[in-house]
């Protein structure tokens, strides 16, 4: 994601092509991929079995999906105050997958339901189909509030966690369980001056 140029790049091999949005083209638009605009678009989330690549839309407050297959961008949720980091979650207890958000604004991690749809073999007419979520109606994750400016996250398969890097105060690193046991402090006032992201090994 080009945040200054409010586009989606792909890199193949040492070439670097726009695949969503038109350079420094600031808007607010679904439809064709190349057409669709796009405002300080910050986190990605791919979906690579089924072919989908969410964004978060920074800008307008919104989290948008392409369809890789169908080069077709619809909005999956609207009315975040500033969504920035994404990250693909298993739900147990369906085919599906929850999107976690960051809202940096309101300091929370917020769960987004994705239909089961989305990730039926054949479904290539979601995202387009969908009707965009009101972001005031979804729910925090269990420890996943009061931090300050949540920008960066990532899912931990392994220890069934997401893990979140703060953008202000302390700038601290937090691991949060998900089964809703709280969260845990990783790291305080980091060697880090600006947005980190994480990787665990």
């Amino acid at each position: 994601a080009d945040v200054t140029r409010h586009v989606i790049l792909a890199l193949h091999g040492a070439s670097v092509e726009v695949i969503w949005g038109s350079l420094n083209a600031v808007g607010d638009s679904d439809g064709d991929a190349l057409s669709a605009r796009l405002s300080s678009p910050f986190g990605l989330a791919l979906a690579g079995r089924h072919r989908l690549l969410f964004v978060a839309d920074s800008g307008n407050g919104k989290v948008r999906a392409l369809s890789i297959t169908t080069n077709e961008v619809a909005t999956v949720a609207r009315n975040f105050l500033e969504p920035k980091a994404l990250a693909l979650v298993p739900d147990d207890l369906t085919d599906s997958q929850d999107l976690f958000v960051t809202d940096a604004s309101q300091g929370k991690i917020l769960r987004l339901p994705l239909p089961s749809e989305a990730f039926a073999l054949g479904a290539e007419e979601w995202p387009s189909s969908h009707v965009a979520v009101n972001a005031n109606t979804l729910a925090a994750v269990t420890g996943g509030s009061g931090l300050n400016r949540p920008s960066w996250l990532i899912y931990w398969r392994l220890g069934q966690a997401v893990i979140v890097t703060e953008d202000g105060g302390a700038r601290q690193i937090f691991r949060i369980p998900l089964d809703g046991s709280g969260r845990v402090k990783l790291l305080q006032a980091g060697p880090f001056n600006g947005h980190a992201g994480v990787q665990p090994l």
